[in-house]
């Protein structure tokens, strides 16, 4: 009993202390990043874009691409600039909100971000975006390595933490992904944005299904007010492997309610995990 209650307060002090540091870290990072320029009509082009790439929208994509390139004009040495058109540009490619082909938006993308490093090499807004880059495109050595240098060189910021974390458990590391994914849920409940309203605990239950703690993973579907396609599925799979049929038939018709004209095959084949068969079993436990 007395070990139960030393394990609470432990508990209770680590996440105050990740609370304090993550909060004390974050508004240092913000005073950093307010003058990334020296140029107004760059920053203030800067914001724009950055305000419309958070829309989540075909139109906040398109206008913040025309944003963010009038604020490069202004100022070509702006590195924050050129590593949020990345970001936009990775948006309007994966939302299919851009009619270009998708290598050659791919290309773009890169290019941006390759410039943003060669004027700030140590700009880790830069590394996780390429990070998040070669997650779509499955190249899990380069999204290790700039996953890894953004951590290194900021483990307080929550969009960090959360992109490692999902590399993590789409390698294969998924017991580390988890606790990364936990961290980043108790820096940022809700993320930046709009549609990542509950992304978090939806990001937390898909690790738990991938790391085989199906109960954990059903366990945190019930915090969740909206829950993310790719959660549901996550949830659904859980309760294939468990073989609790009845409760799973009673996802799937909700699920199908609410996402119409939506497969969960379909969200599924969107993932990109690093072994192939961890994406055929949960394909197979949601039928």
């Amino acid at each position: 009993m007395l070990e139960d209650v030393f394990e609470v307060q432990d508990e209770i002090v680590r996440k105050a202390i990740v609370a304090l540091v993550g909060e004390l870290e974050i508004a240092s990072l913000e005073r950093a990043k307010r003058k990334p320029t020296q140029n107004l009509s760059s920053y203030e082009y800067l914001l724009r874009g950055k305000e419309n790439h958070h829309k989540f929208s075909k139109e906040g994509v398109i206008a913040g691409l025309e944003m963010l390139e009038k604020s490069i004009e202004a100022d070509p040495q702006n590195a924050q600039a050129h590593a949020w058109k990345c970001c936009t540009l990775g948006q309007g490619m994966n939302a299919g909100y851009l009619d270009e082909d998708t290598e050659k938006i791919f290309e773009k993308a890169k290019k941006s971000l390759q410039k943003a490093l060669e004027i700030n090499p140590n700009d880790f807004e830069c590394h996780r975006m390429f990070c998040e880059i070669y997650k779509s495109f499955e190249d899990f050595d380069k999204a290790e390595l700039h996953g890894r240098k953004a951590y290194e060189m900021n483990s307080n910021d929550p969009r960090i933490v959360s992109g490692y974390g999902e590399y993590l458990v789409l390698a294969g590391d998924a017991e580390r992904g988890v606790d990364l994914l936990k961290t980043a849920y108790e820096l940022d409940p809700n993320g930046k944005g709009a549609s990542n309203t509950d992304k978090r605990l939806g990001d937390i239950m898909f690790g738990c299904y991938v790391m085989g703690d199906y109960e954990q993973c059903i366990e945190y579907s019930g915090k969740i007010g909206t829950m993310p396609a790719v959660a549901w599925a996550a949830k659904i799979a859980s309760l294939g492997a468990l073989k609790n049929i009845e409760e799973k038939e009673i996802e799937k018709n909700k699920f199908s309610r609410v996402y119409e004209n939506v497969s969960l095959e379909e969200q599924i084949d969107k993932l990109h995990f690093k072994d192939a068969e961890v994406k055929q079993t949960m394909k197979v436990l949601v039928t």
